[in-house]
């Protein structure tokens, strides 16, 4: 008698702790910081720019303007599995599609017929693998309203990224060639070479940010996540080569470095499904 409920005990047990997990498919769109650095021979041509501005930097030849905080293109996917808590936080192992790169605005100083700049933004996917550690804040609040905001967490996690480049010291010049244009009225004309490469293999993050589950009336639709992730190690540098030319004669050459550790914003919108059971739909 003994055996057969223990056997029951187990499997209530099971099925207690089965009904915690859930997967929270996700997508993102995130920004970037950089950082950027600049030099030219032989004028002598020093630039550093850490603050977070707009503004154009700029010498006789050429403008160059930085975007520090610049949101990436396209949308990341990914997927996390969670478990809930007894104290209704929430614990989450996940894997998301990252990128690092950069965008910065160049343009010839010399044409003033016309104020025009080309961008350039530049980007190497990663993968991000994370933990994340879901703290309610306020008691949920059941509202008579279409729609609301009923659960609130403070995020915060870390974990590792890792992107497929060449190790380091191994690359050449040839490995990430960007882009190359010519702009500006000929025969003065700025030529550009672009070299993205990818710096470390791995870095580790750390994540802080708020998320909160959308309802209408007692319906749960999606959840919402803005998180900001701080980078450790560099994931990619690139290197902006300007030639300027004057009746086709090379006269000068500048030089401009951006790097990104991968830090941003993230906004993430996701739904969580709860493994098992699967709950059915009322009629």
């Amino acid at each position: 008698m003994k055996k057969p409920l223990i056997f029951i005990l187990l499997i209530i047990a099971g099925q207690s702790f089965a009904q915690r997990f859930y997967l929270r498919p996700k997508i993102e769109c995130r920004s970037s910081f950089v950082a950027t650095t600049g030099n030219s021979r032989p004028h002598g041509f020093q630039l550093i720019n850490f603050e977070y501005t707009n503004e154009l930097i700029q010498n006789k030849y050429l403008h160059i303007a930085t975007r520090p905080i610049d949101l990436q293109s396209g949308f990341n996917i990914g997927l996390n599995l969670g478990y809930k808590l007894k104290n209704k936080n929430r614990i989450e192992l996940g894997w998301n599609q990252d990128a690092s790169g950069e965008n910065i605005r160049f343009a010839d100083a010399r044409n003033f017929t016309a104020n025009l700049y080309s961008g350039l933004q530049t980007e190497i996917w990663n993968h991000r693998f994370e933990i994340l550690h879901f703290k309610r804040l306020f008691p949920e609040n059941h509202q008579n309203k279409n729609l609301h905001f009923s659960r609130t967490y403070l995020v915060l996690g870390g974990g590792i990224k890792y992107q497929n480049v060449p190790k380091k010291g191994e690359q050449t010049v040839d490995d990430y060639l960007l882009h190359f244009s010519s702009f500006s009225d000929y025969p003065n004309r700025i030529d550009a070479d672009h070299f993205v490469y990818g710096i470390n293999r791995f870095s580790t993050f750390l994540t802080i940010g708020l998320s909160t589950d959308l309802f209408f009336r007692e319906k749960y639709l999606f959840s919402c996540n803005l998180n900001y992730q701080q980078g450790s190690f560099q994931l990619t540098s690139t290197s902006h080569q300007f030639k300027i030319y004057e009746d086709n004669v090379l006269i000068d050459e500048y030089f401009y470095h951006t790097s990104s550790r991968g830090s941003g914003f993230v906004f993430q919108i996701s739904r969580t499904f709860q493994v098992y059971p699967r709950k059915k739909k009322k009629r």
